[in-house]
């Protein structure tokens, strides 16, 4: 398996878990020198950017990353929904 791209710049991959050096490479195994296609971190960067990654995030916490996604796509539907119910809601006052 190849190497994920985001290796170079990838601060857990470079700076997280130096206390826990075995962990640490058995992560970096599976999810950094593997495929990143379960990869928290990757999910991150590749729907919402790096800016949106937070540093505390381990590649495993795949749970934490999913309410992430939920949360911007909630946030980005937020103006759409609220124009919506403001016209169903002046729809029903005229009837």
């Amino acid at each position: 398996m190849a190497e994920c791209e985001r290796v170079p710049g990838c601060i857990f991959f470079h700076d997280r878990m130096t206390d826990l050096p075995f962990a640490a490479e058995v992560l970096k195994q599976k999810f950094c020198l593997g495929s990143n296609i379960d990869c928290a971190r990757h999910m991150i960067f590749d729907a919402l950017g790096k800016e949106y990654v937070p540093t505390d995030l381990y590649p495993n916490d795949v749970s934490r990353a999913e309410r992430i996604l939920a949360d911007a796509q909630f946030e980005d539907a937020g103006p759409q929904g609220a124009a919506g119910s403001d016209a169903a809601t002046a729809i029903l006052d005229d009837v």
